[in-house]
């Protein structure tokens, strides 16, 4: 299994030269990527459930900084040359998808093709209100993003008329510099309703449980979540093992969490700061110096 890290674009930890810093740690080392989160901005009055959280409480308060996630990366596409770069996840819907396409396949064009974009349907319906975007929606127009951004991708000059969004016959140049002239797409969201769009166009899983699984029963979780994954797949018509893993685990998991994480066939684990600052700088560095006994 491979080892990324999450970048501190958000929350309490939300630092401009910490972000280069890491990054230019992860470029030095065995990491295999650079990782960040995406919201636009962040309602005073949260009462949506955090999917993530044991008690579903969102823990960003409005006066936090959220540095946007593209141009993260766009900085840090300039300042390396190796690791790749993703989002985990971008929240699509918040978004016209004929200007996403061409930021996205521009950054992958800069950087040489190592862009991988990790979408997902939201789960904050007052961001959702605030900007304006139909929150029973969201599904259904991740669907047609997805499809309009990759028919923009792999033919250059096309039209696109769907339910949510058209664009006219135009030429959308340059494509991104991926084999077929694509960017890999993980799907994030612990449901069956996210599962089933890994399942039918994604081309991997931002894997993940619920935050109100105890951690003791994480792994059994993870590995129904994994079945029902195969299942839908092969109902899809399409190969299970096929699709990217791609966890997640805070920088200080034990390591036997991370070796039961490996056993269930992920792919790659993105890592997450417990800490900001110098502390934070050396749990990366303390990371990349075990991962030579890392499974």
């Amino acid at each position: 299994m491979n080892y990324g890290i999450h970048l501190p674009n958000s929350g309490a930890f939300a630092d401009p030269e910490l972000v280069i810093e890491i990054a230019d740690l992860a470029e030095r080392s065995s990491l295999e990527s650079v990782w960040v989160f995406d919201h636009i901005l962040t309602p005073v009055e949260v009462d949506s459930k955090y999917p993530f959280s044991a008690d579903g409480s969102y823990h960003n308060p409005a006066t936090q900084s959220y540095l946007d996630a593209l141009t993260v990366l766009s900085v840090v596409a300039g300042r390396t040359s190796r690791v790749r770069l993703g989002t985990r996840v971008l929240i699509a819907a918040y978004r016209h998808p004929v200007p996403l396409a061409k930021q996205l396949a521009t950054l992958d064009v800069l950087s040489g093709g190592r862009l991988t974009v990790g979408v997902g349907a939201g789960w904050m319906r007052e961001e959702f209100d605030a900007l304006g975007v139909p929150w029973e929606r969201r599904y259904s127009i991740l669907d047609e993003h997805v499809a309009l951004m990759r028919n923009t991708w792999m033919h250059g000059t096309t039209s696109f008329e769907g339910k949510h969004f058209r664009h006219g016959h135009a030429g959308f140049y340059p494509q991104p510099v991926q084999p077929g002239q694509t960017i890999p797409i993980v799907v994030g969201g612990t449901g069956d309703r996210a599962l089933r769009q890994v399942a039918e166009w994604g081309d991997g899983w931002a894997v993940a449980v619920p935050g109100t699984v105890a951690p003791a029963e994480r792994i059994s979780a993870l590995t129904e979540r994994l079945t029902t994954l195969r299942r839908l797949a092969e109902e899809a018509g399409r190969d299970p093992d096929a699709l990217r893993l791609v966890g997640q685990a805070p920088i200080d998991a034990p390591r036997q969490l991370l070796e039961a994480i490996a056993d269930l066939g992920v792919h790659e684990c993105d890592m997450m700061l417990t800490s900001g600052g110098q502390a934070g700088i050396e749990q990366v560095e303390t990371l990349v110096q075990q991962l030579a006994d890392l499974p």
